[in-house]
Formats: C-alpha cells, structure tokens, sequence
C-alpha cells in the first residue's frame, strides 16, 4: 500500500538519518535478533488478552514467522490475517484493526 500522502513530514522519517539516531537505531537493530530469541522462549507467560492482526504481504515483519507464531505461543490470542495488505495496515485497514482493538477491549473487561 501506499503510505499516507503527508507520511513523511507527519513521522519525521528524515530524523532517523541524523548520524546519532542512525548509530543508535544500528545498534538496536544489531542486537535485536539476541534480543528475540530470549523474549521467543517467553510469549507463553502471556495472560493478557491477544489481537494480532498482519497483512500476508507484509515484508518488514513476517506473517508466518512473527504472527502465526506468536498466536500460537500466546493462550487465547486472535490472529487476523489481511489478504493482499501489507507493513502497518492501520494505514490502509483502519476499520479492521479498529474492530480488533475492541474486540481486545471487551475480553480485557474494558
């Protein structure tokens, strides 16, 4: 999908590319897969309710790997997954991920 018209002014994108956030955001990256592998090992102590909601397109966070996974790791977890959506389907799904929202709302007793 096509990110929003005013996206890049509305995020401030650009900042990312000044050279101490691009350095601290290497660093994170660079120590977010360690990072994973322990958190991975822990999505089951999870008790609060679940909505995951992914486009089957996505390729910046992988439906298969991320969502499906963590739907099965987590007791109780809906998972929604979106044909032909892509990366941050608020953008371009809102009504859908709205729905999840309350949908997560009404089992938290909220």
């Amino acid at each position: 999908q096509v990110p929003p018209a005013n996206f890049i002014e509305a995020t401030g994108v650009k900042m990312v590319l000044r050279p101490d956030e691009f350095r601290a955001n290497a660093e994170d990256v660079d120590a977010l897969y360690d990072f994973i592998v322990v958190q991975s090992k822990r999505m089951h102590e999870i008790t609060a309710p679940t909505g995951i909601i992914a486009g089957d397109k996505d390729s910046v966070v992988f439906t298969t790997i991320h969502s499906v996974n963590t739907q099965r790791e987590v007791a109780g977890a809906t998972l929604k997954i979106l044909p032909d959506m892509g990366h941050a389907p608020h953008h371009s799904a809102t009504a859908e991920v709205v729905e999840m929202i309350l949908q997560v709302a009404k089992r938290a007793g909220l």
